[in-house]
């Protein structure tokens, strides 16, 4: 089914007249696969806990909630809760609210929304859908407001963005980077030339060994604290070669070889690019964090979904254009793959005699096992602090 599902995206991204209306159906039918889904998604049954400890009703929990998530979070999820609904109606509505603002930004910015949409379930789908739930819904939220504010700068457009963003800030504190994105890309000309010399510059800053700083710092200030424990040895030659760098180099300088034409399409797609680039930036300057440096530049990396599909489009020489869209057609490809397998793994997913990931539903919950912790504390009323694999079969 999700290999199916990404098969007959593509189809109908090159093949449908109507655009707007397949984006519109693929959207449906990726609502319909996520609220239906079990057990997969790294953080599936981490969510099921977390939903089981919220309080029936939002100013009690609120006020007395125990868990960590930032209270907007809570306060959506004891909403929910207090109509009874399960934990299953509570991913369903998350995941509605997540791929409806996806499907605005692409009708509205997308050459071919339909393409977009199989990008974004392609590239993010998996992750932000069905396991980040809280950021998920915060990018998503967060980058169509963004856009608006920059497309239409007028008072009434950032007042939605400022009072979108101030709302986020208590779903997930990372989406403030949007504010940041806005003023650096509108008050700011950039062009290419500037934007390679701020991502150089960011590479260089790399190498500083700020690990060490905020580990210090981190007595004193809580929110350090926090971050303190995802730190990383310092940035080297080393890190700099890495697959996920060198990944992530390529990608940049694609868009940094179309940015004039990008530019030329029209200013908003100009601070499409831009909002794209600077999310690098950010990412090679917290370095001293690999994963926060990932998720922070992931807000910026949803741009993609625009942008590649775009580029599809754009006046070029026949065999270059060819030759971008078979590109294009692998490196979806093998992200979906490296999606799923990721998926997989980070589920706990015991999967036997099977060469492909299946797609698992509440339907067919019973024909599988998952070796994790939040799976064992759920389903067996385990209590210590790592699973017992008496469950799986061999």
């Amino acid at each position: 089914m999700l290999y199916l599902t990404l098969f007959i995206g593509l189809a109908g991204a090159f093949y449908l007249q109507d655009k707007m209306k397949a984006a519109k159906l693929y959207t449906i039918f990726l609502t319909i696969l996520a609220a239906f889904r079990y057990g997969i998604g790294a953080d599936y049954f981490a969510y099921e806990f977390l939903y089981k400890q919220l309080k029936p009703f939002v100013i009690p929990e609120i006020l007395f909630g125990t868990e960590k998530q930032e209270v907007g979070f809570r306060a959506l999820g004891s909403f929910i809760k207090t109509f009874g609904l399960s934990y299953q109606s509570y991913v369903a509505i998350l995941a509605a609210i997540t791929l409806y603002y996806i499907y605005r930004i692409c009708i509205r910015y997308s050459k071919n929304p339909m393409l977009s949409m199989v990008i974004y379930y392609a590239f993010f789908y998996f992750v932000w859908v069905y396991s980040g739930l809280r950021q998920g819904l915060a990018m998503s939220v967060g980058a169509f407001y963004l856009l608006e504010a920059l497309r239409d700068d007028t008072i009434e457009k950032r007042k939605e963005f400022y009072k979108a963003s101030i709302l986020l800030l208590t779903i997930h504190t990372s989406s403030i980077i949007f504010m940041v994105f806005y003023v650096l890309v509108r008050f700011i000309p950039w062009n290419r030339k500037w934007m390679m010399l701020a991502i150089a510059s960011s590479i260089l800053f790399a190498f500083i060994p700020l690990g060490n700083l905020v580990e210090m710092l981190s007595e004193k200030i809580p929110f350090l604290l926090r971050l303190s424990y995802y730190l990383d040895d310092a940035f080297t030659l080393k890190e700099l070669f890495s697959i996920q760098v060198l990944a992530r180099l390529g990608l940049l300088s694609i868009v940094l070889y179309y940015y004039n034409e990008l530019s030329l399409v029209s200013p908003m797609m100009k601070k499409i690019a831009d909002v794209y680039l600077l999310s690098f930036v950010f990412y090679f300057l917290l370095q001293f964090s690999e994963l926060t440096a990932a998720r922070i530049a992931v807000y910026g990396r949803l741009m993609e979904i625009i942008i590649f599909a775009r580029i599809v489009y754009l006046r070029r020489p026949k065999l270059e254009g060819a030759v971008f869209l078979l590109g294009l057609l692998l490196l979806t490809s093998f992200y979906f793959v490296k999606e799923v397998e990721t998926m997989k793994e980070q589920s706990g997913l015991i999967i036997l005699d099977k060469e492909w990931v299946p797609y698992i539903s509440v339907f067919t919950k019973n024909e599988q096992y998952y070796n994790t912790y939040f799976y064992y504390i759920m389903h067996y009323g385990g209590k210590d602090p790592a699973p017992k694999n008496y469950h799986m079969r061999e």
